[in-house]
Parts: C-alpha cells; structure tokens; sequence
C-alpha cells in the first residue's frame, strides 16, 4: 500500500520513524538498504544502512542481517530501502527475499516489523500491502 507522508498512526511503524527513514534516502543517488533494530519492548536500539549500491532489488542477505541483530540483541527490525525509478511498489525480487527474511527472522524470534519502499516523495509498507 502506498503510503503518503505523513503516515497514519494505526500502522505498524511510527510516523517519526518513517519520516526519519525517508530523510535517509533523500538525494542519493544509488539504492541502499538501511535497518533499523528495536529491544522486545520496542524501543529503538540502533539503525545503520548495510547494502549500498543494490540496484534492482533489495539484496541483503539473512546472514549479516541475523549477525548485526544478535550483535545488538534485537527483537525486532524494520528494512527499508530506496527506489531511485520513483516507483515505490515492491519488485518480484523485493517480496520474494523480504519474505524469505521474515520465515529466517521468526526462526530466531526476531520480528520483521516492515519493509518500507522509498522513493523521493512516497513510500510503501510491504506489511500493509499484504506482503508480510
């Protein structure tokens, strides 16, 4: 579901991260994937961008991001990652890796919160547009 800013209190993600998150990606110009990682009560731990340069898809892999989420003992994560077409709807590659992480994470009770697509003026949440 594409998201306009600001973002509605009721979804799964909060209107100051996802506006935080969106001021990430505003003018670069390669794609980069960013994480954000939160305690089992929800609070914010720590964000970085782990992928730079991933043009086409999000290509992260389940291995540095289980290492970096034991590392700050993380309950929860929310990806998300910049589009510079100016479409902010998921890739075939986007869903089918988002998901493949998400199955990873619950193997380890860890929570993938969202995946959130930017673009320079729009977003979409992968969880409110049914694919997580």
């Amino acid at each position: 579901m594409a998201l306009p800013f600001p973002h509605r209190q009721a979804e799964p993600v909060s209107n100051a991260a996802v506006l935080y998150l969106h001021g990430i990606f505003q003018g670069l110009g390669e794609e980069r994937l960013h994480v954000v990682f939160y305690d089992r009560y929800d609070r914010y731990v720590h964000d970085r961008t782990l992928v730079i340069g991933c043009a086409g898809s999000m290509c992260l892999k389940g291995r540095l991001l289980l290492q970096e989420a034991f590392a700050r003992q993380a309950h929860g994560i929310v990806l998300a990652h910049n589009h510079l077409s100016g479409v902010c709807r998921p890739s075939a590659a986007d869903i089918e890796s988002t998901r493949r992480l998400s199955a990873l994470c619950s193997q380890v009770d860890i929570t993938l919160i969202d995946h959130l697509i930017f673009t320079r003026d729009r977003g979409f949440s992968m969880r409110l547009g049914g694919y997580l």
